[in-house]
C-alpha cells in the first residue's frame, strides 16, 4: 500500500464501521448491534476503536458507537495531525533560513 494513499484507506474503512453503527442505531447500550469487518484494514480499524472507547461492547457479541468518545477521538487525531503539520512548517522555514544564510 503506496503511504500517501494508506491514511485515505484507513479513514474510509473508520468511516464505514462508524457509518454501519449509526445506520443500525447502535449509539447507545440500549440497541448494541453485532459488527463484523469487511476486511483486513476494517478489522485493524474495528480493533483501534474499540482499544479507543468509542464502539464499546454491550452484551456478548454486540457493540455500539459511543459518540462523544468517538468525537474527542477525533479532536485528539486532529491535534496530533495539526502538530505533524506544524512541525513540518517550521522545520521547513529552518531549512530554507540555513539555505539563505549559507548563501551569504
Amino acid at each position: 500500500m503506496s503511504t500517501s494513499i494508506a491514511p485515505v484507506l484507513v479513514a474510509a474503512a473508520e468511516r464505514r464501521l462508524v457509518a454501519r453503527l449509526r445506520a443500525a442505531g447502535a449509539v447507545s447500550a440500549v440497541r448494541p448491534v453485532a459488527i463484523d469487518a469487511a476486511n483486513r484494514l476494517e478489522a485493524v480499524r474495528l480493533a483501534r476503536l474499540q482499544e479507543a472507547g468509542v464502539i464499546r461492547p454491550a452484551r456478548p457479541g454486540t457493540f455500539y458507537l459511543d459518540e462523544d468518545a468517538y468525537d474527542a477521538y477525533r479532536a485528539q487525531r486532529r491535534r496530533f495531525v495539526a502538530g505533524v503539520v506544524l512541525l513540518a512548517l517550521v522545520a521547513g522555514i529552518a531549512a530554507v533560513a540555513l539555505t539563505i544564510a549559507l548563501t551569504l
